[in-house]
């Protein structure tokens, strides 16, 4: 259903700082929704100064990751792109920019008892079974260059996005896809794109009804000097349409809003809702939010 696809949207949280984009000659033509993370800038912002922050005083099983891999996501990852063809998690790739040690992890590999490669053009492609994996089956991966590694549970998926990085195939640059509202030019945490249109097919429960008249929904966020932003940006069936989903959300804002709670947890959510505005401009339906910092911050660190 749609409404996963929100939920992928609240739950995502880490971040890159430079405008909202999607590196479209990266991705696949045909490719159905994208989350780009830049992880190297997310540790400059204050949100990633406090994740970090909260991870170093849990690192038992980083250390582990960096024994094993020898590769450390504090100091080693710089971008995650991941996007999908479909919902099936199956149907989707994961590109990852970084340092690694390309003969570290191969050898990683080769102890896989169902271990196996094979050339294609100048690229190996490598697959391995992973007892961990849900639904079973193999993984698939491939260290395109000495900073890029792709991963994901389909092989010819796979060598569909090595080909689009090769030149070889259409990429979202060279045949337009994935239409979506226009991105703020602000310093971002991550952006999102997906054609719910594609994704989904009816729907049920509260909020179904708004989610079938909507194509395509981007999410935006991200800290401008003092502030946390975000955006979401909805590309609506028709003007009818995004006009009662603008009236929807504004009444459900204004019902949060009135909200009185003792739990100061719950005042922040308040806060929230109440800076939040929402619009139906050229055609599209924004919600846009701006909150300091500081407060996000401060809630954060009374939950610990």
């Amino acid at each position: 259903m749609k409404q996963t696809w929100i939920s992928l949207l609240a739950g995502v949280l880490l971040a890159h700082w430079t405008q909202a984009e999607i590196p479209r000659a990266h991705i696949p033509a045909a490719a159905k929704w994208v989350v780009d993370i830049k992880v190297d800038q997310f540790k400059k912002t204050d949100l990633g100064k406090f994740f970090l922050g909260q991870m170093a005083k849990n690192s038992s099983g980083l250390a582990e990751l960096k024994k094993e891999l020898q590769f450390d996501p504090h100091t080693d990852l710089d971008r995650i792109t991941m996007f999908g063809f479909s919902k099936e998690p199956d149907e989707s790739i994961v590109l990852i920019k970084g340092k690694f040690k390309h003969d570290h992890l191969q050898a990683k590999l080769k102890q896989n008892e169902k271990y196996e490669a094979r050339k294609a053009g100048s690229h190996t492609f490598h697959s391995w079974v992973d007892d961990a994996k849900r639904g079973g089956g193999p993984s698939h991966g491939c260290f395109y260059a000495k900073n890029i590694v792709l991963m994901g549970g389909n092989g010819n998926l796979l060598e569909t996005a090595v080909k689009v990085l090769d030149g070889k195939a259409a990429s979202l640059k060279t045949q337009p896809g994935l239409p979506h509202p226009p991105l703020p030019k602000r310093p971002t945490f991550i952006t999102i794109a997906a054609n719910l249109d594609e994704l989904e097919e009816g729907g049920d429960g509260p909020g179904a009804a708004v989610l079938q008249n909507v194509q395509t929904l981007t999410f935006a966020a991200g800290q401008a000097q003092q502030n946390l932003w975000a955006q979401v940006g909805i590309i609506p069936d028709n003007a009818e349409a995004g006009k009662k989903i603008r009236d929807t959300l504004a009444g459900f804002l204004a019902l949060a809003g009135l909200a009185e709670a003792e739990d100061p947890r719950m005042q922040q959510i308040t806060q929230l809702v109440k800076a939040t505005k929402v619009e139906f401009k050229n055609g599209h339906v924004i919600l846009s939010l701006d909150f300091p910092m500081a407060k996000l911050l401060d809630t954060l660190k009374a939950e610990q």
